[in-house]
C-alpha cells in the first residue's frame, strides 16, 4: 500500500514544482460565501467549462493546490489517478485509493475539483480527508445513487460536495451530463414563448407541463410532458450526498453541501455532525431513520436561497435518540418534520436552534408511531404558517422551554392532537390566529401552559389575536397558570371541560376589575337601584369563571323589608338581565343584613349563559334565611364588555338602606 509522508510528498515532482515556483498553500478564501463557479455558471449549476469549475480552476494549477499539503500520514487519491482539476471522472481513483489504505486508513484529497459520477465507499474505520470545503470540492454528475457511503468509524471532513441541482431562472439555460429532471415547474418570469432553453444531454423528466412555450432542446431526453409557466423546475443530482448505511462511530465534520437531491441520511449509532451547512436540496437535508440511531448535530445550518422548499429540512423518522445544539433549519416546507415509523422517535433534544421562515411549519409532528421525551429549549419558531404542529395522539412527554413562537400567518403553536406537552417559560406574539390553539384529542390529552409571555411585545412581534384557545371538548386534564395575556385583541378562549379537572388561574389579562361602590341613596323605597357593580371586559371570561359577590348593610322603617338581586348586561342599569334573586325579606328595624350572590360563566360568545344563585341572612330576620332557586341559565354575550351589578328594592314606611361594605372576586377563572 504506498503510504507516504509529508516528507516524501515533497519529493514528488508535483512537489518539488510547486516549490521551485514559489508557490504558496492556497488558504481559505477571504469570504464565507458561495464559491466562485456556483455563482457565475449558468443557473448556478457547475459545468465543466470555461464558465464554471474549470475557469475557477484557472488559479488552481497542480502544484498549487499539491503544494498546501496533506497531512503527516496518508494514502494520496492523486497517486491513484485521482484528477483535482476537474476534467476527468475521479471515482475509480478515489476509491482505489480507499482500498489501498485498507481499514482505518486515511486518504487525501487536495484542494481543487473532482468530478465523480458514481459512489466513493469508505470501509471500515476510514478518513477520508480534504483541505478544507473551500478548497477540495467534489462534484457528481450522477442522477441516483449516493455519493458518499460509511462504514463502522468513518469520518470524512474538509471538503465542499457539489450536485447539479438548480432552478431554472428567467432566459436562462440548464446544461449537465446524465441528470434528471424531478417532477416541478418553471420559475415565476420564465418567458412564456420562445427565448428560454432546457439543454440536457441523456436526461429525462417526468409530468412538467410548460404553457405558451415552444423553445425545449432535450437532446438524447427521454419522457414526457411540457413545461408549465410560474413554477420551478429542478435538476436532479445523485440521491444523498453522505448515506451512513446504519454504520456507527461516524464523524462529518466541516462540509459544505450544496444542490442534491437529498443530503444526509443518518440511522446509525452515535454519528456525529458538525461544523457545516447543507444548501438548496430539493428533497430533505438531514434524514434521520434509524430504530436506534443517535446522531448529534452541532453547529450546523441546513438553508436554502430561492425557488421551491425542500419538503423538510431535518426528516426525522425514527431514532433512539438525536441531540441538535446551536443549529439553523432556515426555509424549509418544514423546518423539522417528524414523521414517525417503526417504534417511533425517542428522546430528541434540541437546544438553542433556530426553525425559521419556513413555508408550512418550523416544527411538525405527523400522525404516526410513537413521539415520546423530546424537548426544546432556547428554540425559534416563527414566520411560517404555524410555529409548531402537533397532529399525533401518541405525543408523551413533549415539552417546550424559553422558546420564541411568533410572527406565524395563523398559529405559534397549533395542537390537534398530542397526548402529553407542555409549554413553559415561552413567548408567543404576533400570531394572526392564535398564541396557543389546542383541540381536544384525544379526550385524555394533559397539557401544561405555564409562566409564558403571550402578547404583544415592543420592540418586537404585536398582538397575537387570541393568546390561547381551547376548543370545545373533554381532555384529560390541564392548567393554564401564571400568564401574561395583556396585549392581545383577546386574552383567552377556554370552551374545555376536564376530566380530571382544569386550573385556569394567575393570567394577567383575564381579570375583572371592581368599581368603586356606588354611593346608595338613603332611602330606597320600592325603586329598584344598583348598589354595587364590576366591570366585565370584552372576551374576559371563561367557561367556568365563578365570581362571588357580598355585601353588608342596615335597614330600618316601619315592617322594612331587603329585596336584593344580581344583574349582568351591557349597560349597567336595572334593565340589564337579572340572573338570580331572592323573595323579599323581612327584618327588624335597625338591624344588619347580609348578602352572598356567586354567578358561573357556562359558556361564551355572543350566545353565552350564565348560572347564578344568591341569598341573604341578618341579624333579625323576622322570616328564615332567604335563598334563590335558580336552576335556569340565562344569555350573557360575553364577547362584549358587561357589568355586573348588584341591586337592591326596600320596603316599608319611610325605608332606609345602607349599605356598609360591598366587594367581588374571582372565586375560578
Amino acid at each position: 500500500m504506498p503510504e507516504l509522508t509529508r516528507r516524501d510528498f515533497l519529493k514528488t515532482s508535483a512537489g518539488i514544482a510547486g516549490s521551485a515556483a514559489g508557490v504558496t498553500a492556497v488558504g481559505r478564501l477571504a469570504t464565507r460565501e458561495i464559491p466562485a463557479f456556483a455563482q457565475t455558471a449558468p443557473n448556478g449549476v457547475a459545468t465543466v467549462d470555461g464558465s464554471g469549475i474549470a475557469g475557477r480552476l484557472a488559479q488552481w494549477t497542480s502544484a498549487q493546490v499539491l503544494a498546501a499539503g496533506p497531512p503527516p500520514t496518508y494514502t494520496d487519491a492523486v497517486y491513484y489517478g485521482a484528477d483535482n482539476t476537474g476534467v476527468t471522472d475521479s471515482t475509480t481513483a478515489i476509491n482505489a485509493a480507499l482500498t489501498a489504505a485498507g481499514p482505518i486508513g486515511i486518504v487525501y484529497l487536495h484542494g481543487g475539483v473532482y468530478r465523480v459520477s458514481g459512489t466513493i465507499a469508505l470501509g471500515y474505520g476510514q478518513t477520508l480527508l480534504g483541505a478544507g470545503h473551500y478548497e477540495t470540492w467534489v462534484y457528481t454528475t450522477a442522477p441516483t445513487g449516493d455519493v458518499f457511503t460509511l462504514n463502522t468509524g468513518s469520518t470524512i471532513k474538509g471538503m465542499f460536495v457539489y450536485g447539479a441541482n438548480t432552478t431554472a431562472t428567467a432566459g436562462g439555460t440548464l446544461s449537465g451530463t446524465g441528470q434528471t429532471i424531478a417532477t416541478g415547474t418553471l420559475a415565476n418570469g420564465w418567458p412564456s414563448s420562445g427565448t428560454g432553453t432546457i439543454a440536457l444531454t441523456n436526461g429525462s423528466w417526468t409530468t412538467i407541463t410548460w404553457t405558451g412555450a415552444t423553445a425545449a432542446s432535450l437532446t438524447g431526453c427521454t419522457g414526457s410532458g411540457a413545461f408549465s409557466a410560474g413554477a420551478v423546475i429542478n435538476v436532479r443530482s445523485a440521491n444523498y450526498a453522505i448515506n451512513d448505511l446504519t454504520a456507527s462511530v461516524i464523524t462529518i465534520d466541516d462540509l459544505w453541501i450544496m444542490n442534491m437531491y437529498n443530503g444526509l441520511r443518518l440511522t446509525g449509532v452515535d454519528v456525529l455532525f458538525t461544523n457545516s451547512w447543507v444548501y438548496n436540496v430539493v428533497n430533505y437535508s438531514v434524514v434521520v431513520a434509524g430504530t436506534n440511531s443517535a446522531p448529534f448535530l452541532d453547529n450546523v445550518t441546513l438553508a436554502w436561497s430561492t425557488g421551491n422548499k425542500p419538503l423538510a429540512h431535518m426528516e426525522v423518522q425514527a431514532c433512539g435518540n438525536l441531540v441538535m445544539v446551536d443549529c439553523q433549519c432556515i426555509q424549509g416546507t418544514y423546518g423539522m418534520d417528524i414523521s414517525p415509523t417503526g417504534s417511533g422517535v425517542f428522546s430528541l433534544y434540541c437546544s438553542n436552534s433556530f426553525f425559521d421562515s419556513c413555508v408550512a411549519a418550523g416544527l411538525n409532528i405527523q400522525p404516526g408511531a410513537n413521539v415520546v421525551r423530546c424537548k426544546f429549549d432556547q428554540c425559534w419558531f416563527c414566520s411560517a404558517v404555524n410555529g409548531v404542529v402537533m397532529n399525533n395522539t401518541s405525543i408523551a412527554g413533549l415539552d417546550f422551554d424559553n422558546c420564541e413562537i411568533s410572527n406565524n400567518s395563523a398559529n405559534g403553536f397549533l395542537v390537534t392532537a398530542a397526548a402529553d406537552w407542555s409549554v413553559t417559560h415561552s413567548r408567543a406574539a404576533g400570531n394572526a390566529t392564535a398564541g396557543i390553539s389546542v383541540a381536544a384529542s384525544p379526550t385524555t390529552m394533559k397539557f401544561h401552559i405555564s409562566d409564558c409571555q403571550i402578547g404583544a411585545v415592543n420592540p418586537g412581534f404585536g398582538a397575537n389575536a387570541t393568546g390561547i384557545v381551547v376548543a370545545s371538548g373533554t381532555y384529560g386534564s390541564y392548567t393554564i397558570v401564571d400568564n401574561d395575556l395583556l396585549n392581545n385583541t383577546k386574552a383567552m378562549s377556554d370552551a374545555g371541560t376536564a376530566t380530571n379537572g382544569k386550573i385556569v388561574a394567575g393570567n394577567s389579562g383575564l381579570s375583572v376589575a371592581p368599581l368603586p361602590m356606588i354611593a346608595t341613596p338613603a332611602a330606597v323605597g320600592t325603586t329598584e337601584t344598583v348598589a354595587y357593580q364590576m366591570s366585565l371586559p370584552a372576551n374576559s371570561l371563561l367557561v367556568g369563571t365563578t365570581i362571588r359577590v357580598v355585601a353588608h348593610g342596615i335597614a330600618s322603617a316601619a315592617g322594612p323589608t331587603v329585596l336584593p338581586r344580581l344583574r349582568i348586561g351591557t349597560a349597567g342599569t336595572t334593565s340589564d338581565t337579572q340572573v338570580c334573586a331572592t323573595t323579599a325579606a323581612a327584618i327588624t328595624s335597625g338591624t344588619g343584613w347580609a348578602v352572598e350572590a356567586y354567578i358561573t360563566i357556562r359558556s361564551l360568545g355572543s350566545g353565552g349563559t350564565a348560572l347564578g344563585n344568591i341569598k341573604i341572612t341578618g341579624d333579625n330576620l323576622l322570616t328564615a334565611m332567604r335563598a334563590s332557586a335558580q336552576t335556569a341559565t340565562v344569555p350573557v354575550n360575553t364577547a362584549v364588555a358587561n357589568f355586573l351589578s348588584f341591586t337592591l328594592r326596600g320596603g316599608g314606611n319611610g325605608i332606609a338602606i345602607t349599605v356598609v361594605n360591598a366587594f367581588a372576586e374571582v372565586v375560578r377563572q
